[in-house]
């Protein structure tokens, strides 16, 4: 589904983000940015929809995710089965045309939904030398988990109406290396 296709004369989105604290800081500002552009026009209601755990449940994830071999806790199939229904739970109370997903929320909704995002797992499978030298703490899976995130991935990409991509070369990368339609990615950053 083409963006163009959404566009009563007004337009209401779930925005959903599992938000950091503070918010502005969300995925480098770029999450709030986007929120806030949207929310400044005049032609769009802007609901949102925190996808976040709670501190304790954080905190549970983070432990069992350290235990499972997860240098980052949020790439954990519990915490994103948690994070989906919370996310499912929260839209199910809401009367939207669409879903924004952003970042680590991929909920793919009977809503058109399109998810937002500046990379992926298979950029990270890609890319995983230069990032165990900066980050390496944050890119440690259990054995065969990578592979399973980025199928994962690939599927939401499959059943969104398109993914909003923070820059050009992204939007490449999800054309040429995930298989995405040209017509689906839709560039609204850099």
């Amino acid at each position: 589904m083409a963006i163009a296709m959404l566009t009563p004369e007004m337009l209401t989105i779930a925005y959903a983000c599992s938000w950091w604290r503070p918010v502005a800081t969300t995925w480098s500002g770029s999450a709030a940015g986007l929120l806030g552009a949207l929310e400044a026009r005049a032609d769009v209601t802007t609901l949102r929809v925190d996808g976040q755990n709670g501190l304790v449940t954080a905190g549970a994830l983070a432990a069992l995710g350290s235990v499972a071999g997860y240098g980052n806790w949020k790439f954990s199939r519990a915490n994103r089965t948690l994070t989906d229904a919370r996310v499912r739970r929260r839209l199910g109370q809401l009367d939207v045309d669409a879903v924004i997903g952003v970042g680590d929320v991929e909920t793919v909704t009977d809503r058109p939904t399109f998810l937002f995002q500046d990379a992926n797992f298979s950029v990270l499978r890609a890319h995983a030398d230069v990032l165990r030298e900066r980050a390496g703490e944050h890119i440690r899976f259990p054995k065969g988990r990578i592979e399973q995130l980025i199928d994962e991935q690939r599927a939401a990409y499959a059943a969104a109406a398109g993914v909003l991509s923070f820059s050009s070369w992204y939007a490449d990368w999800l054309v040429e290396h995930d298989g995405v339609p040209r017509e689906k990615v839709h560039v609204v950053g850099g």
